[in-house]
Parts: structure tokens; sequence; C-alpha cells
């Protein structure tokens, strides 16, 4: 069981909401790998890279990330989803809307595969934005997708490093 953190940031630095996504992963108790999705934003990665309990940063460099459109970074998110047993971002204005895209889109993935009846319930669920329901968080392969609400839990430590 692998969790998928998606890191907000402004291409230079990491925002602090991105640590108490990572608490909670953490929290968990699984493997924790970061997403960096930006444009030049390799400091960001480094610096991701330093969180304590991060064992693994993905950085993908693009200018489409700048700056961090739900549109843009959604289908990156659906297409590392496959490997991740959930997916973690803070409940920041920006995560909320990668969310809304990223299960739309997994949701159009899936749309083609179903049976017309289901086709039609999903596309209730999709029309009025009830997200929350079981049918389409069943059909998601038992992805679980969390925003994490950044006051509930402490920011992450950056690990210290000790050359001998």
């Amino acid at each position: 069981m692998t969790i998928l953190v998606y890191a907000e940031h402004n291409n230079k630095e990491l925002k602090s909401a991105t640590l108490s996504a990572v608490t909670a992963a953490t929290q968990i108790g699984a493997d924790v790998h970061v997403l960096v999705a930006g444009f030049q934003a390799d400091e960001v990665a480094q610096v991701a890279a330093k969180i304590s309990g991060v064992s693994k940063v993905i950085l993908v460099n693009n200018a489409a990330f700048t700056h961090q459109l739900a549109e843009n970074v959604a289908p990156v998110l659906v297409n590392f989803a496959k490997d991740y047993s959930h997916i973690i971002t803070a409940a920041t204005t920006t995560g909320k809307k990668i969310f809304c895209h990223e299960l739309l889109l997994y949701l159009m993935l899936i749309w083609r595969r179903m049976l017309f009846p289901l086709l039609m319930l999903i596309h209730l669920y999709v029309q009025f934005m009830l997200v929350t329901r079981l049918p389409p968080l069943r059909l998601m392969r038992k992805k679980i997708l969390l925003s994490v609400r950044t006051t509930a839990f402490e920011q992450a430590a950056f690990r210290r490093f000790c050359y001998n």
C-alpha cells in the first residue's frame, strides 16, 4: 500500500499545507510518495525530498503546470493513480479543485467499460457532484481520495542529515 501526496507550491517554495498532508499520509502507515507537478520546480522537489516520512519524490516538469491549474494537473494524478492505494492533498482551494477534476476524469475512463444502467447512475452523480456517495468510490477500484484539513494535522518535520 503506497500513498501519493500532491505537493502544493508556487514553483519556488513548498506550501505548508503539503506538510500537513504528509503527516496525515504517514499516520496511515504506508510508503509515502510526493508528486511535484510544476515548471522549473526542481527546488521544490529537493525540499519535498527532505520531509520526514517521504520515501520518494516524483517531479513532473512542464510549462503547463506553471499556475497549478486543476485542468492541467488532474490528468497527471489520474495517470499515477493506478500505482497508489491513497491519493492525498491538502483541503485547500487548489487541492479540492484538483480532486473534482481527477474524479471526473477517472469516472470518464471507467465510463466506457460499464453497462448502460450503471452509466446513467454515474452520470447523475457526476452531474450533481455528489462524489462522496459509495457507487463512485467502488468504481474507483478501491482508490481512496483524501482531502486533509491542514489544521487537523501538524506539519511534518524535515529530516536532518548527519555527515560523519
